[in-house]
This record gives structure tokens, C-alpha cells and sequence, in this order.
């Protein structure tokens, strides 16, 4: 699963031979800019994380409730990991010093 900013950003992938699903954000946060996360769409990629994973699970031979469970809880798991990300880019964009916490 690729996530880039722009579209234009996708040929740089296919052209090394990537062929997999993708999200396209539309942007990047900017407080300079007041682009936050709301401006983007990162709604719609939460949103489709738990049917992708899901898809992935069923595809390797897993029952379709079984999936439907690792789609929705790998992907909670991944939102404080997430939320961490968006407060470093936001504290980054003001020019504030924050420590990238490693999640794992």
C-alpha cells in the first residue's frame, strides 16, 4: 500500500515497476500555507485501510470475519503511530523542534 502527496508521484513508482494499491493525499500539510490534516485526505485513507488489509488476509486464505477483525484492528493499532507522525509534521512545520518517537 503506497501513500503519496501528489499524482504526479505515482509515475516515479510505476516506472520501477510498482503495481500496487495507493492513496493519493493531495497535498502535504503546511501551517505556512494553512493546510492541515483536515485539508487533506487522510479521512478517506483511514477509511480504506481496514478493507485493503482485510482484502489482503482473504487473499492468503483466511475466512472473511477473520479478516474483516485483522483489517479493523491492525488498523486502530496503526492511529497512535499516525497521530504521532502528524504532530511532528505540524511542529516541524512551525518551526518547533519535536522528537520522532519510533513506534513498534
Amino acid at each position: 500500500f503506497l501513500v503519496v502527496e501528489d499524482p504526479r508521484e505515482l509515475t516515479r513508482f510505476e516506472d520501477v515497476g510498482f503495481r500496487g494499491v495507493y492513496h493519493v493525499l493531495q497535498g502535504r500539510m503546511s501551517q505556512l500555507e494553512s493546510i492541515g490534516p483536515d485539508d487533506l485526505t487522510i479521512g478517506a485513507l483511514i477509511a480504506r485501510l481496514p478493507g485493503k488489509i482485510a482484502a489482503h488476509r482473504r487473499e492468503r486464505g483466511a475466512s472473511a470475519e477473520a479478516s474483516a477483525a485483522y483489517g479493523r484492528y491492525t488498523t486502530l493499532a496503526k492511529l497512535p503511530e499516525f497521530q504521532g507522525v502528524l504532530r511532528y509534521l505540524r511542529l516541524r512545520a512551525l518551526g518547533r523542534s519535536s522528537a520522532l518517537i519510533e513506534y513498534k
